[in-house]
């Protein structure tokens, strides 16, 4: 590919992703829960139970609906990326690809609804990295999931005491991965590009189990069973290898409410994911003056990395709940809900 195209492609595939990606790394659906640092699958009790735990739909309210977005874009590289934008085309602007720094970003975004116990939702994840340490590489995922959702109570005893509820989804999944390999050699700017796209299906499961009304444990199983049948429309000559399954994850975790007067809730989660590392979580909520205010805090940390410090607030008027979360790596979500 001549100089000229290769700058437009590369360019205008820089252009879309900066000003529409977000969040990079392991989806963060939902302000409240991750504001409690993603130690959500034995709380799961609004229509984000579609994501966290499917049992959780059980007690989910009689119909619910949310909307949640996130963002952790790196405001450097795109200030440096429209500078490159406005400059005139040639082999200066070329060179100028080559000087921006490396950069991950990406999307989480999540809208569902529950009727009862019954949802439906529609999940996006999208992961973006620019690398120019050899040559200049972009890789962009974009991955949907259109998803329908049960629970069931298996047992109600009195007072809780014993509650045992069971979840599942069934999955559309959608996915289109793209890549442009830039090469410098001799100060000649060539280009080679990928595409691809698949389309498949997945299975979760989940349990939730009541010791008692203030003491729950929950497990949910993502992708128990997942398949994404790939194609190429341009291949390139070192294709990247794209997985034909998305990785199962088996979280466990529990959750107690405290009594009064802390009156507050503590939960902790252990995620597995496969051929992964496992990551845990911890989390707290509070709610104060009347319930109209929700204060959120939490940790997570990979097995052998770093943790992540969260937080969150709630804002709760009788149906309506609005929450902010945000983490101490710059990462910020927002999410409404309505539950009735």
């Amino acid at each position: 590919m001549s100089l000229k195209t290769s700058i437009v492609v590369v360019l205008t595939l820089l252009l879309v992703i900066s000003v529409t990606t977000f969040a990079f790394a392991t989806p963060k659906y939902g302000a409240k829960a991750y504001g409690m640092g993603g130690a959500f699958t034995a709380v799961a009790d609004d229509a984000s139970a579609i994501y966290w735990n499917p049992a959780g739909l059980v007690q989910s309210g009689f119909i619910g609906a949310e909307f949640s977005i996130g963002a952790d874009p790196d405001d450097d590289f795109i200030d440096d990326a429209k500078d490159v934008l406005d400059m005139p085309e040639g082999p200066e602007q070329y060179k100028a690809l080559y000087d921006l720094n490396s950069t991950q970003m990406g999307l989480d975004g999540m809208f569902n609804a529950n009727f009862k116990n019954v949802g439906i939702g529609a999940l996006l994840t999208n992961s973006f990295t620019y690398n120019n340490d050899d040559n200049l590489e972009l890789r962009n995922r974009l991955d949907g999931q259109g998803v329908i959702s049960t629970g069931i109570k298996l047992l109600e005893p009195p007072m809780n005491i014993g509650a045992l509820y069971v979840g599942a989804n069934l999955k559309g999944l959608w996915s289109r991965y793209d890549s442009v390999t830039g090469y410098n050699s001799g100060g000649s700017g060539t280009t080679e590009e990928g595409e691809a796209s698949a389309t498949g299906y997945g299975l979760d499961i989940g349990m939730m189990a009541k010791v008692t009304d203030a003491v729950n444990f929950g497990l949910s199983v993502k992708n128990a069973t997942s398949d994404l049948d790939w194609e190429w429309d341009k291949k390139p000559i070192n294709p990247a290898k794209l997985d034909d399954s998305l990785p199962r994850t088996v979280t466990a975790g529990t959750a107690i409410k405290l009594p009064y007067p802390l009156s507050a809730t503590i939960a902790a989660d252990i995620e597995s994911i496969e051929d992964g590392e496992d990551i845990y979580h911890v989390g707290f909520e509070k709610n104060i003056l009347f319930n109209g205010l929700s204060l959120r805090a939490g940790m997570y940390k990979p097995e052998n990395g770093d943790e992540v410090i969260t937080g969150g607030l709630g804002l709760n008027l009788a149906n309506l709940h609005a929450n902010l979360a945000m983490d101490d790596e710059g990462y910020y979500a927002l999410s409404a809900n309505l539950k009735f």
